[in-house]
């Protein structure tokens, strides 16, 4: 903890403009010290008198939400460094934009917060009075969101942690007027009570760099008939990592340039939801129930794929889902998907489902053993029901079906090696031509 009079200097010296023991100094920032009470009240005096606040390094605890004026700019001195905290029994998110209750949900884009920028700090929800994997532990807070925004050409770059429900909830959508919405998102950090990241939109925007993980978290003791189920998306039995959503009136289309999402026990590291584009240079889905799930209506394309040690449940009573379940009905590709079941996967669980059409699909799969059966995981390779599709695929020591076509007009082709079940072709007018080591799996069929 920092004590003001030493801040004061510290901002003097750098030059930012101060606010020590009542005294305002004010040029062009605002900064504001450490206070060890409820930073609340000064924080958003500032934002909404200056616009722009600097947070020198330090914890300031928070006890309603700090509302992001258009055009402002809360920073901090860089994550880990400065962190805002929402102190216990609050219950409310911890930064949002202003009018959010009024925006969400309607199309406003051009009526909503613009410019503004929350960037180099870390935002603490405020969720578990101690870490996520202690035993015995205490929720501080049972609603709440670390950052909601709706708006367009802002700047996001935090931490996010310890939140109630989602990490990063955003939204923004309707008429443009030709005006531009691009906005830059930069986000990390673990431990959610529901999804980690939400987006809705605005449309159109870069998602840089996000590493989140331990999302859909309830603590050990909570867990016994615990309800899953989403605050947005209610119950029905699932809380992902990272949901892309465009089902009206939303606009969550979006560009990603590296994501990974981790430890997800209720379900998929990633989801789209509606008819989004999605173009995605590189995700990895790591450690969760469920890879990823494209929905029917989903177009786009994932250039690097890495899904591995699938099949983790915060609930024993859960069923692993697949490493990715494509019900898009394209155009998608995926460019180069490594499937891998390493130590710390789960049984039972489908490497690769496609059930929609119109997609092309480059795959690697491989299975290892599991320490304690001391076989080979358990789970079918690549499992095509629908039609149109084009595949090649190279798997090895595949515990189950490496391959299974019940679809038709499909061509898939590849090379399939220790497997220890046959490949299995029922549909009609496929085209499959697989090399095998295995006679059950060496099939050129017509």
């Amino acid at each position: 903890m920092i004590s003001l009079l030493s801040a004061y200097k510290q901002l003097l010296v750098s030059g930012w403009v101060c606010l020590v023991a009542g005294l305002s100094c004010l040029v062009a920032q605002a900064a504001v010290p450490q206070a060890p009470d409820d930073a609340t009240t000064e924080i958003q005096r500032l934002l909404d008198q200056q616009k722009e606040v600097l947070l020198p390094a330090g914890t300031f605890l928070i006890s309603r939400s700090i509302e992001i004026p258009d055009g402002g700019r809360l920073l901090g001195a860089g994550k880990g460094r400065t962190r805002l905290r929402l102190k216990p029994g609050t219950n409310a998110d911890l930064v949002r934009t202003e009018r959010f209750a009024q925006l969400t949900g309607r199309q406003a884009l051009l009526d909503a917060p613009s410019r503004f920028k929350v960037a180099d700090l870390t935002l603490d929800g405020g969720y578990l009075e101690k870490r996520w994997n202690v035993d015995e532990n205490t929720i501080l807070n049972e609603k709440g969101s670390c950052l909601k925004a709706y708006g367009r050409l802002f700047e996001i770059d935090v931490e996010v942690t310890n939140c109630a429900e989602n990490g990063i909830y955003l939204e923004g959508q309707g008429p443009r007027n030709g005006q531009e919405v691009a906005s830059t998102i930069r986000v990390t950090g673990q431990l959610f009570g529901k999804e980690a990241m939400i987006f809705r939109g605005p449309g159109d925007i870069l998602i840089e760099y996000a590493v989140l993980g331990i999302s859909g978290f309830v603590p050990k003791a909570n867990r016994p008939g615990a309800a899953v189920a989403s605050v947005v998306y209610g119950s029905y039995g699932k809380i992902d990592g990272v949901v892309v959503d465009k089902v009206p009136p939303y606009e969550g289309t979006v560009e990603v340039d590296f994501m990974h999402v981790y430890g997800v026990g209720a379900g998929v590291g990633f989801r789209t939801i509606g008819n989004p584009r999605v173009q995605i240079r590189h995700l990895i889905s790591e450690g969760n129930l469920g890879g990823i799930a494209v929905s029917a209506g989903t177009w786009g394309g994932i250039g690097l794929l890495d899904i591995h040690s699938n099949g983790r449940a915060w609930q024993r009573s859960a069923r692993p889902m697949e490493g990715a379940l494509l019900e898009t009905a394209g155009p998608f590709t995926i460019g180069s998907g490594i499937l891998n079941r390493s130590v710390g996967s789960g049984e039972d669980w489908v490497a690769v489902r496609s059930t929609g059409t119109n997609q092309m699909l480059n795959l690697s799969l491989r299975g290892n053993v599991n320490p304690q059966t001391k076989e080979l995981y358990r789970g079918d390779g690549v499992v095509i029901e629908g039609s149109g599709n084009l595949v090649h695929v190279a798997m090895r020591r595949i515990n189950g079906h490496p391959l299974v076509v019940s679809g038709s007009n499909n061509r898939v082709s590849g090379v399939v090696t220790e497997a220890n079940g046959r490949c299995r072709i029922v549909g009609s007018s496929n085209d499959v031509s697989i090399t095998s080591d295995s006679k059950d799996c060496s099939l050129p069929l017509r």
